[in-house]
């Protein structure tokens, strides 16, 4: 079953007016059909997935790849909007990149990193928006991003990547003990008058194995003779 052309097919008095469109800003006309119609896709697969159907496999595929070619569209699309307008863009590809996660989409985990650089994302703007979206995502798939999560964390204040370093922590201590505790310490080497925030301080509480630090600290002590 192919969503898209049902998709465009819901649209079809919107495309009779693209059709016989005379305006200048053409582009913009298309570039809002082309999103209505992939959020329509969206909504189709859902239907299809919340259907009784003997392939649900199968279904829940199609919506990840939905909901990653809205992704795709809106990650594309953002060079084409003007300084400052970009956050309807980045909030689409916010929700829709974390939610072909959720769904299992290998090529939306791949894309993740995007997110981390979106500058309404970075000035708090869109904080609560990846909180929510991201909560529904399987731990395992930001294991291969944990040193860039790391390097987006400010451990002297609060983070909105709070959530999925500790359910990672909680997860796969081991995958995240080390790189935490070097990013950990470097941020205290460079600032040691600065007082931690109380994130920091509950990430540290669920990393602490003092027999595995004291072995990272008595092989710290290591030289070559």
């Amino acid at each position: 079953r192919e969503v898209l052309p049902r998709a465009v097919e819901a649209n079809t008095d919107e495309l009779k007016r693209l059709l016989e469109y005379e305006g200048s800003d053409l582009d913009t006309a298309l570039g809002s059909f082309s999103l209505d119609c992939l959020q329509k896709s969206v909504e189709i697969a859902n239907t299809w997935l919340l259907d009784i159907s003997d392939d649900h496999a199968h279904e829940t595929s199609l919506l990840a790849d939905c909901h990653y070619r809205l992704a795709q569209f809106c990650y594309d699309g953002l060079e084409k909007q003007p300084l400052g307008e970009t956050v309807n863009h980045e909030r689409h590809l916010i929700t829709s990149l974390l939610a072909s996660m959720q769904f299992g989409s290998k090529p939306a985990r791949q894309l993740f990193p995007v997110l981390l650089q979106l500058p309404n994302l970075q000035d708090g703007t869109l904080h609560r928006c990846f909180i929510d979206a991201s909560g529904l995502v399987p731990e395992w798939m930001f294991l291969r991003w944990i040193p860039q999560l790391l390097s987006y964390v400010d451990f002297f204040q609060e983070s909105f990547l709070e959530s999925v370093l500790l359910r990672l922590a909680a997860s796969y201590p081991m995958a995240l003990y080390y790189p935490a505790k070097f990013a950990h310490g470097e941020c205290t080497k460079r600032f040691p008058e600065r007082t931690m925030g109380s994130f920091a301080c509950r990430l540290m509480r669920v990393l602490e194995f003092p027999r595995l630090d004291r072995f990272v600290q008595e092989l710290s002590q290591v030289v070559v003779p």
